[in-house]
């Protein structure tokens, strides 16, 4: 077998949901950007999300659980300063997971359309300043590179897809795992090239399918295919991949790429393993990696709105629910309308997502029961009515926050008949000041809604003209405005 796994099952991506956990990853590496190399206090950062009890933890558990991010998805990197590591998030990966509306979709399109085999990620870091290869990731790609096997999963995937759909009709832009395996992954002609030969290659899966031949694939090797319907390019489903053709003109785009990480043609084991050193150390994979080496126009032409798939114009009102339940988990084949998806993204922001437990754990300090559904963040039903819209926001965006907030509060209060009169409340990461400090009574005075904002790590405070209504949650009365 040539190439033995599509991409790493280490990040395990077949929920449909998974993208809040990449959100959150995400938003927690971001905290140490530009910060030396800690791994004690990194792992105690990610033990909050951690899957494992933290008696069952072992040396490993970080780099397999949360490092695999780094790696695999380029989220962030480690740059040699002074002899200390330092970590560098990656500007893209700012950009589309930790801003206040994330968009993973546009950034696993991108990442993945970008990973390649062989790659010399796979290493540990030590705080000293020395960096050492895993034996596992070597041996990969040492076996890789002596086989010639150069390939971007991706785009090798697209290719033969667009060809399948132009050659023989949407009907035929389909893969099963067993197509992948068997004449993809095994056929050096299809991954021992980073241009593959898409129409060749499509003629072999057509004749396959025909001549119906072996349908063995290892289902291990493969399982991680499920990523795919991440990017908004790949749908999936019961060991198939079909093309979407929503965004057939970006998957076009991206499967007709050159770009690639120049591999070295060594036979030597001891050659690869200071290649593999030296541009880590160096920082040669991480420019790749982060998109550096590509031009402007393909930036864009990748990273380009949200899937078609996903527009979907009816709003269906949604049934409040006890914030101490499950958040509604909805269908892998349900289309969801384009501002539920909005709505959703941003609600997995990590202010966003530390707000919320703050006034939640508030509310309930009072014996007050907090809901919310996916639209509404979070309101209380009794014995007072309150309908609570939280904005992460940063004095660059504070305004358009802001305006996102009032028409969201006004609209949520007119669909839910249990809301009717509630009081309406925005709750912002950050006081408005400065220019923006007429904020304050344009909400409270001249739209009857209230407001209060975050004070540190976990303290609220408001207006005095709002502490009637929720004074009992702030820590302090503000007077100045």
């Amino acid at each position: 077998m040539l190439l033995d796994t599509f991409f790493t099952n280490k990040i395990p991506s077949s929920s449909f949901t998974w993208t809040d956990e990449l959100i959150l990853v995400a938003s927690i590496f971001n905290e140490f950007n530009e910060t030396i190399y800690d791994r004690d206090l990194l792992i105690e950062r990610f033990e909050a999300i951690s899957r494992r009890l933290p008696n069952q933890r072992d040396s490993s558990d970080y780099r397999d659980e949360y490092g695999a991010y780094a790696n695999f998805l380029g989220i962030t990197h480690l740059e040699k300063q002074d002899n200390y590591w330092i970590w560098k998030m990656n500007p893209i990966a700012q950009k589309l997971l930790c801003d206040t509306e994330p968009n993973p979709e546009l950034f696993i399109r991108l990442q993945l359309a970008l990973f390649q085999y062989p790659n010399p990620i796979g290493a540990k870091y030590h705080e000293n300043g020395n960096i050492s290869i895993e034996p596992l990731s070597l041996n990969k790609r040492i076996y890789q590179i002596k086989n010639n096997i150069k390939t971007v999963p991706l785009r090798l995937i697209l290719t033969v897809l667009i060809n399948l759909d132009e050659k023989y009709g949407n009907e035929s832009s389909f893969l099963t795992y067993s197509e992948i395996w068997n004449k993809l992954f095994s056929n050096p002609n299809a991954v021992c090239t980073f241009e593959p030969d898409g129409e060749y290659l499509a003629k072999k899966i057509i004749d396959f399918r025909i001549n119906d031949e072996n349908s063995y694939y290892d289902s291990n090797a493969l399982r991680n295919l499920h990523i795919l319907q991440h990017t908004g390019l790949i749908t999936r489903k019961s060991g198939i991949i079909y093309l979407n053709q929503g965004n057939k003109h970006i998957s076009k785009i991206i499967s007709e790429m050159k770009n690639h990480f120049d591999i070295p043609e060594y036979q030597d084991d001891r050659i690869i393993k200071e290649w593999s050193i030296n541009v880590l150390e160096s920082g040669e994979w991480s420019k790749y990696y982060m998109g550096n080496t590509l031009s402007q126009e393909y930036l864009e032409s990748i990273i380009t709105g949200i899937s078609e798939e996903t527009i979907y114009s009816t709003i269906k009102p949604l049934p409040i629910i006890n914030i101490t339940e499950s958040r509604v988990q909805y269908n892998e084949s349900k289309q969801i309308d384009y501002q539920q998806t909005i709505i959703l993204r941003e609600k997995s922001n990590l202010s966003h997502r530390n707000i919320l437990k703050i006034i939640s754990d508030k509310l309930l300090v009072y014996g007050l029961e907090p809901k919310f559904n996916n639209f509404i963040d979070l309101c209380c039903l009794y014995p007072n009515k309150l309908l609570f819209e939280i904005k992460s926001c940063r004095l660059d965006n504070i305004i358009e926050q802001i305006r996102k907030g009032i028409s969201q509060l006004y609209e949520y209060r007119y669909r839910h008949q249990e809301l009717d009169k509630a009081n309406l409340i925005l709750v912002l990461e950050m006081k408005p000041s400065g220019d923006f400090l007429w904020l304050i009574k344009y909400l409270v005075i001249d739209r009857n809604i209230n407001l209060c904002w975050l004070e540190g790590d976990d303290n609220l405070a408001c207006p005095d003209m709002c502490k009637d209504v929720i004074g009992f949650l702030c820590n302090r009365i503000d007077n100045d405005y």
